[in-house]
């Protein structure tokens, strides 16, 4: 998100004009994009506001409408705002806790939460019979709000064992809770009704209602702008526009009875039931008159046209009689629509038979999600097991190499046994470093903390640097590196430490499994729009069963290295996970006995 910028109410008083930025999220009826265009009762609000401050004050007001990607990132950024000219717009309910890190403008609609639940829950009577009912169904609610907060308050009080799913907003609410069974959470009153307006099967419990004090628009603490919020919800005349703009978006049953919930209290909770009820019954019965009407055209269109086919049979009659070739063609019609029902019949048949399938996968399927979610868990943990034994292997590792040097510079001189000796703990202890940090590499990648910096580079001088490192290797098997570079010039973009071990891995995998006296040939040339680096070797090639496991980790295939090399399985995982994530693709042709070919792509731009 690019930097926030709101001029204090003060400099736009004395310069006459200035800017101020609106972060907001998708919340209809609210705020919310029409096509292209940002439409919502908060919204009409706020340009009324930038209207009074033109028309009140003569002051010219820029606003940029900054759209956030959930609702506790505007809450997070007004919070942390430096800048005074900063406002959040995502019908945020005025709480105390909220009151501690950010200034509210006067509420503009009163804030009423409802709970409700999908249609095949029944309605709980009273709150043990809810604990009861509820206490194996899921619940699915808005991180970070009021909604959440009442949630965790009912789950800590009745229903300790309750799942919770998240979703962005409202509407994902009613969607969720509608379409599928088992469902309950907060929502709105209005945003209830007007899911009620719309056909929505739901239902609301009794029990459980919050009130609190009125959505509204929040800023910064710090912020000097309370003065003319204060001013311009004070004015008569804007409480009647912003009146006129709810009952707009929100129909004349939700928004009469948002209002009437000014005067509800707990005392009278019955009338206040009574009210909502009401509101229940005039839309259920809207929706039923509607339904009737239309049958009642329906029944209409109906008899309009059994009276036009009345007219026509006489007519038809007469041409049956006088055309008996047409008498057979019908006669042919009727066997077709009689095995066209035999096959319709059949295909009922299948359908449901596909219906039953379609539950059972559904059933699978969740089952899967369990053991996937389990599998996931497992993982996370073996990744952090394996770095926290890396990471602590480490140091002791590199306190042995350093022990072995400075026995190699020490006064007192070697014998030969001794050099060779130490020699040999440097190179495992080399070995096992570097096996260390192929583990660290990987489990990093795994969990997103490699940082890929792509940057335009010549790919024939980073090919010939890394060959050119790599020559002392394969002369100490007596194996020829070819280079056989045909893209010559060409720039990838590319991170060039990350291509450098993933050139250095192919290679040298190719030297580890080729014998002596043979020959590794690497191969560059433009390829659709984007340059094909081949490593081909002759050594021992690799079976197609073996194939779909070669860039497992820790991974150990049946081919073994002609010079006792050691492999941790993970050289070639990483080279996959670098060359994706840098945009590129790898793919391995192999023949047993014949060797195998590396081939790795690069976009160009």
């Amino acid at each position: 998100m690019p930097k926030l910028k709101g001029d204090s109410w003060k400099e736009i008083n004395k310069k006459g004009s200035g800017e101020i930025t609106v972060l907001w999220f998708d919340i209809e009826p609210y705020i919310y994009l029409d096509g292209s265009q940002i439409d919502g009762i908060e919204y009409q609000i706020f340009q009324r506001f930038i209207a009074f401050l033109e028309k009140e004050y003569q002051l010219k007001v820029k606003v940029n409408w900054q759209k956030s990607s959930s609702f506790a990132q505007v809450l997070e950024l007004i919070k942390n705002s430096k800048e005074p000219g900063i406002f959040g717009i995502s019908s945020f309910s005025i709480t105390d806790e909220r009151q501690q890190y950010v200034n509210f403008s006067p509420s503009y609609i009163p804030d009423l939460s409802v709970l409700i639940s999908s249609e095949n829950i029944p309605i709980a009577q009273n709150a043990s019979e809810f604990a009861k009912i509820f206490k194996d169904k899921k619940a699915v609610t808005i991180p970070n709000t009021t909604f959440e907060s009442d949630l965790l308050k009912l789950k800590s009080k009745l229903l300790p064992d309750i799942t919770i799913d998240y979703v962005a907003n409202d509407n994902f609410i009613i969607d969720r809770i509608s379409s599928e069974k088992d469902y309950f959470g907060y929502c709105s009153l209005p945003i209830y009704i007007l899911a009620l307006q719309d056909g929505y099967e739901l239902k609301r419990q009794n029990y459980f209602q919050i009130k609190r004090e009125g959505y509204s628009f929040i800023y910064p603490q710090k912020s000097d702008w309370s003065l003319p919020l204060e001013d311009f919800f004070s004015r008569k005349e804007n409480k009647q526009q912003i009146n006129a703009i709810i009952k707009e978006y929100l129909g004349q049953n939700a928004s009469e009875l948002i209002w009437e919930t000014l005067s509800w209290d707990s005392v009278y909770y019955r009338e206040n039931e009574i009210n909502i009820l009401t509101r229940e019954k005039e839309i259920q019965h809207n929706q039923l008159m509607e339904s009737s009407i239309r049958t009642e055209r329906q029944n209409i269109i109906l008899i309009a046209v059994m009276l036009v086919l009345a007219l026509l049979l006489p007519l038809v009659f007469f041409l049956y009689r006088s055309n008996y070739q047409r008498k057979r063609t019908n006669e042919m019609l009727l066997k077709r629509r009689e095995e066209n029902d035999r096959i319709n019949k059949t295909l009922l048949e299948k359908f449901d038979e596909i219906e039953k399938q379609r539950e059972d996968i559904r059933l699978k399927n969740l089952e899967l999600e369990g053991k996937n979610g389990e599998l996931t868990n497992l993982n996370h943990e073996k990744n952090e097991l394996i770095g926290i034994l890396a990471h602590d292997l480490r140091n002791p590792i590199s306190q042995i190499i350093g022990l072995v040097h400075i026995l190699e510079r020490s006064e007192t001189p070697l014998n030969e046994d001794q050099a060779a000796l130490v020699q040999k703990i440097d190179q495992s202890a080399q070995r096992l470093i570097s096996m260390l940090n192929k583990i660290l590499d990987v489990e990093a990648l795994e969990a997103k903390g490699s940082s890929i910096q792509l940057q335009k580079s010549n790919s024939q001088e980073l090919l010939t640097e890394i060959i050119d490192g790599m020559e002392p290797l394969a002369l100490e098997k007596r194996i020829t590196l070819v280079r056989d570079f045909q893209a010559k010039d060409l720039c990838i973009y590319v991170d060039p430490t990350f291509f450098r071990q993933v050139i250095e891995n192919v290679v040298s995998n190719a030297l580890k499994y080729s014998p002596s006296e043979s020959q590794v040939i690497i191969r560059s040339e433009e390829w659709h729009k984007k340059l094909a680096i081949t490593v081909q070797d002759y050594g021992q090639g690799i079976s197609p069963e073996e194939l779909n496991k070669l860039f497992t980790k820790y991974q150990q295939l049946s081919s073994k290295p002609t010079g006792d090399e050691k492999s941790t399985g993970l050289g070639l995982a990483i080279v996959k996970k670098y060359v994706e994530a840098m945009n590129g693709h790898v793919e391995v042709r192999s023949e047993v006995g014949k060797g195998s070919s590396f081939i790795l792509t690069f976009p160009l731009k």
